[in-house]
């Protein structure tokens, strides 16, 4: 059940994000070879300008926390491919748990990422179909919704879009700073949260189905 993909500026917005891969990529491999890599030597090795690789990571220091994301969320990702429950509610449970857990584990990596994130985006150098760090969530939320039934388009992505507010980092810290949540408070309501737009996907494609069968019997 994959999204469609829209033409247009879906596709640049999809080649731009291979190009910020690319350059990540290159990174974790210097790195890999015993130094942290300078943002123009990461550029050089993607085989991308210096220009368009500081319009991705204008700083030294947004390279760096990205270089550290893989690490972060390597034992999520790990649990995740081990999943062998075909219930999806109890398949985003588990993924919310892991994530806010790994939240609480690296709360200080985590706020970090988010100011990065914001610094970047108030620089004002990313292009606008330009993608602002690497959607993680849309790819552990696919997983995570992997045995689910087939589900008409517009529920489908009304689905993913509701879930990527909820299976988030981001969230669980406002709602430790905004509420006063603990982090498993915090992941606990998140989970209700995504049962919750689970359930009205689910009741979405039912209806629709009734009324198309109620449609066809009308036209016999």
């Amino acid at each position: 059940m994959k999204m469609p993909v829209s033409q247009g500026g879906g596709g640049r917005r999809a080649q731009k994000a291979r190009t910020r891969a690319a350059i990540v990529e290159a990174a974790h491999q210097l790195a890999a070879a015993g130094s942290m890599p300078r943002v123009e030597e990461a550029a050089d090795a993607a085989g991308v300008s210096r220009a368009t690789a500081y319009r991705y990571f204008p700083s030294q220091e947004a390279l760096a926390v990205e270089l550290a994301i893989r690490d972060v969320w390597r034992d999520l990702e790990a649990m995740l491919a081990r999943l062998r429950t075909r219930d999806v509610a109890r398949r985003l449970d588990a993924l919310i748990e892991a994530m806010a857990a790994t939240v609480g584990q690296n709360e200080s990596h985590v706020r970090t990422v988010m100011r990065v994130f914001q610094d970047t985006a108030l620089r004002g150098n990313l292009e606008a179909d330009a993608p602002l760090r690497r959607a993680r969530r849309t790819e552990w939320i696919e997983v995570a919704l992997g045995p689910a039934p087939s589900l008409p388009s517009r529920a489908s992505q009304q689905l993913r879009r509701s879930l990527a507010l909820i299976v988030s980092p981001d969230a669980v810290i406002q709602l430790k700073d905004a509420l006063g949540l603990t982090i498993e408070e915090a992941g606990a309501t998140l989970k209700w949260s995504a049962r919750a737009v689970l359930a009205a996907a689910l009741a979405e494609a039912d209806a629709e189905m009734g009324a198309e069968e109620k449609r066809g019997k009308q036209a016999r």
